[in-house]
């Protein structure tokens, strides 16, 4: 990246006979908007750069959540979400297909849950912990797991 120096740029480009303190300082106050501006964008440059390597990979994606809300601690992590189990189908009786028993809390078998089709659809993918002690902004979190995160994928905020 090149750095471009205002003031040095205004002294070479004067003519030595011309080089007197108050020219010189008269000068550097006409191009103070010219450095506050070019100062900015090497700010946002440097922004870009790191956003620019950064990918939907776990790894990249933690520690840009971390970078933007939890610089000190780095306590934001991404976790799989649960996973539903298999399918449970029910199906009327002149279909002929095989019986699917629901059974009571008193027999000790494991639970069933039934879910819509839009619930599945809308299951999220992972999960963003982020600790109780970090304050952020809800709509620039989601911003930028949206901006990395692959497409198609779900995912949930939760506060640890």
């Amino acid at each position: 990246m090149i750095i471009i120096d205002i003031d040095q740029r205004n002294e070479t480009n004067l003519p030595i006979e011309k080089r007197e303190f108050v020219n010189v300082a008269w000068l550097k106050f006409l191009s103070h908007p010219l450095r506050r501006i070019l100062q900015e964008y090497y700010e946002y440059r440097k922004l870009n750069d790191l956003l620019i390597h950064m990918s939907g990979q776990v790894v990249y994606l933690e520690h840009i959540l971390n970078y933007y809300f939890d610089d000190v601690n780095q306590g934001i992590y991404i976790t799989d979400s649960t996973t539903v189990e298999e399918p449970t189908i029910l199906y009327n009786e002149n279909e002929g297909n095989e019986k699917t028993y629901l059974y009571n809390d008193a027999e000790n078998d494991y639970e069933t849950y039934l879910f819509n089709k839009t619930e599945l659809q809308a299951w999220p993918n992972f999960v963003v912990n982020i600790p109780s002690t970090v304050t952020f902004n809800e709509q620039q979190l989601r911003a930028l797991v949206n901006r990395f995160k692959l497409a198609g994928k779900n995912y949930i905020i939760k506060i640890v």
